[in-house]
């Protein structure tokens, strides 16, 4: 025997929401993992007492000061997405403990001062450490640093102008951010671009890398086309595209090598 359960799956509008934050006697999230733990930050901003895990993102502002936090431990991630079983592959994520939900549960269902206490105290608690004025002091001390970098890497000569895809699971992508981020290191400012953009109007080498491979130069300097292949033979067309416009084609295999020499 339990208590009625109703659920509801609905995606409710932020007014809804906030209105049944304000309606319930506790929000309860015990969850696998959280990258910051939005619900639950609300929850505690209207001074419902709130219950979530003992991991992840959530204990940026989750304690045992202002919530509940169930015990458990870390599990390897055995299975969920069927579609997309490699990504998970490795990953970790939280197992709550039952037992330890259920006491918290029942802590907070007894209610009485100190319930209420520490779920006032931890509306006052966040709006302190995440209300508007700390976070926008906050986002001005980043800008600052951000224009300090920006302004540190425009006094730098530009070494190469880069186009490609950045940022990605996408193989051209991944070889693009290690390549750049080493340049970085060592100091070279490189300007990135994305395919069919325009030509940057500087005299650095421009250098492409991505699928399909356009051949219009990405800068006013050489042209260096810097693409795989693994079919023998390069297509017909790009051979005259080389041949009319790129200074330098660049291969990562002797095997591709011979195909664009061989073509």
């Amino acid at each position: 025997r339990t208590a009625p359960i109703v659920l509801d799956t609905r995606l409710l509008p932020v007014a809804e929401l906030s209105r049944l934050y304000a309606a319930v006697d506790a929000f309860v999230l015990p969850s696998r993992s959280e990258g910051w733990g939005r619900p639950l930050m609300e929850a505690m901003a209207t001074g419902v007492p709130t219950i979530g895990s003992r991991w992840s993102g959530n204990l940026a502002f989750m304690d045992d000061r202002n919530s509940w936090l169930a015990e458990g431990e870390v599990v390897e991630i055995e299975r969920w997405d069927p579609v997309h079983p490699s990504l998970w592959k490795g990953g970790r994520w939280f197992e709550p403990d039952v037992d330890s939900v259920v006491e918290l549960l029942r802590e907070v269902h007894a209610g009485g001062p100190a319930v209420r206490e520490r779920a006032e105290w931890a509306a006052r608690d966040l709006r302190e450490r995440f209300g508007s004025e700390p976070i926008a002091r906050q986002v001005v001390e980043l800008i600052d640093g951000a224009l300090e970098r920006w302004r540190w890497r425009q006094s730098r000569p530009v070494a190469c102008v880069w186009r490609g895809e950045f940022g990605s699971g996408h193989s051209l992508a991944i070889v693009n951010d290690r390549v750049i981020g080493a340049l970085d290191a060592a100091g070279s400012q490189v300007v990135r671009t994305a395919p069919g953009g325009d030509t940057v109007a500087v005299d650095a080498p421009g250098i492409a890398q991505h699928w399909p491979p356009t051949f219009n130069a990405p800068s006013g300097g050489p042209f260096v086309l810097y693409q795989p292949w693994e079919f023998g033979r390069i297509p017909v067309r790009w051979v005259e595209e080389i041949r009319r416009s790129v200074d330098e084609v660049w291969t990562p295999s002797e095997f591709a090598k011979q195909a664009y020499v061989a073509s």
